[in-house]
């Protein structure tokens, strides 16, 4: 990836936007937890965390290089960690990996013919396993606590406010940030 040229607004207003939609789909994708609605949280989890990150890589990418990394969070993941090389990151790795799956199912053609297990964990006495009948389907999980850890996280990398995004929330979107989620002191 080359270096952005951008004025300091255009790069704020491209990291605003992207950290706005990313909180936006976080705030969602919490409350679609809290109702169980799999796969479809996952899918949000996956918008969001693929908003933040791309927020983050915006300081020194273009639009145009951040559209061409996809929606494949794992080579989003490798290119954010290049750019900010924390140590913390790698321990985020396993969570990046169990979200980049929800992408191969956002459309039901794999979830016919294969089936599906779903498991979403809130914490050590918050599991709701959701799945259907079928023999050995494949296995995609939330964990929830993880996702907020990384949310945090990707915020302090990137030395940037989540305040400033949650704040246009309404009360709603910020009850679904705030409920079981011990990650999230800054509201």
């Amino acid at each position: 990836m080359t270096f952005a040229n951008k004025t300091d607004g255009e790069e704020h207003k491209i990291q605003r936007s992207f950290f706005g939609l990313g909180m936006q789909y976080y705030a969602v994708a919490r409350y679609a937890a809290m109702a169980t609605l799999m796969p479809v949280c996952g899918n949000l989890y996956h918008h969001a965390i693929e908003m933040f990150l791309k927020g983050g890589l915006s300081q020194t990418n273009t639009l145009k290089e951040l559209k061409d990394l996809g929606h494949n969070l794992l080579r989003i993941w490798d290119a954010f960690k290049a750019e900010f090389s924390s140590a913390v990151l790698g321990q985020f790795d396993y969570t990046i990996k169990t979200l980049d799956q929800f992408e191969s199912i956002r459309y039901p053609d794999k979830i016919i013919p294969e089936g599906i297990q779903l498991v979403l964990i809130w914490g050590p006495d918050i599991v709701a396993p959701v799945y259907t009948p079928e023999i050995r389907p494949p296995i995609f999980q939330v964990v929830v606590p993880d996702i907020d850890h990384l949310v945090k996280t990707i915020f302090e990398v990137c030395s940037a406010d989540p305040r400033d995004y949650a704040g246009s929330l309404n009360v709603y979107a910020y009850d679904a940030l705030a409920k079981h989620n011990p990650a999230c002191d800054w509201l």
